[in-house]
């Protein structure tokens, strides 16, 4: 959040007060949780984790993170960014997880993609090796957008993607229709 003076801050809510404090100055970027850890990256790329002690940890980077850069060569992220390359990527059934009489409806994609990159959506019905194209698009310019891929009736279906350049896949996420008993 934003201070009166227009500062970035980080605020933290105490659940015991029911009340919110300014914690430091850092500008939180990203964050992510797990069972026992809080995990923040700052504007400076530095990752941080929080435990279930309310220690502050700096994870990356650091001095120490790699004492013997001697015995252990190439443990450190460095390198040059790679050119453009052609990529797959295939999921497992989707699907499979109800026996209750439910289908998929229609999946949704939200995605990235860079400039000059290309991607295909294709998909392939209850374990045929049948795949029909539902979804090609070449990217004039960086954006990141949705994808509905609306999908015949079926038991399970696996999603195959096609290109090359920059993509990444935020999320997938299902949209399940009630069927009937009759068969």
């Amino acid at each position: 959040m934003r201070s009166e003076e227009d500062q970035q801050k980080l605020y933290v809510y105490d659940t015991t007060k029911g009340t919110w404090t300014i914690e430091n100055d850092m500008f939180v970027t990203f964050a992510a949780s797990t069972t026992r850890a809080l995990y923040l990256a700052d504007d400076n790329n530095i990752l941080y984790m929080v435990n279930e002690e309310a220690m502050y940890t700096k994870l990356y980077p650091r001095e120490d993170l790699y004492p013997m850069e001697d015995l252990y060569p190439g443990a450190t992220i460095q390198g040059v960014k790679e050119d453009t390359f052609e990529w797959m990527l295939e999921t497992g059934d989707i699907g499979v997880d109800s026996p209750y009489q439910k289908y998929l409806k229609r999946v949704d994609i939200r995605l990235f993609i860079d400039e000059n990159a290309r991607f295909r959506i294709e998909t392939s019905y209850d374990s045929t090796d049948d795949w029909d194209v539902m979804y090609d698009y070449y990217c004039t310019k960086k954006r990141s957008f949705s994808v509905p891929i609306h999908l015949q009736r079926c038991d399970h279906v696996r999603l195959r993607f096609f290109g090359y350049g920059e993509f990444r896949i935020y999320s997938i996420a299902k949209v399940i229709e009630e069927g009937s008993d009759v068969c």
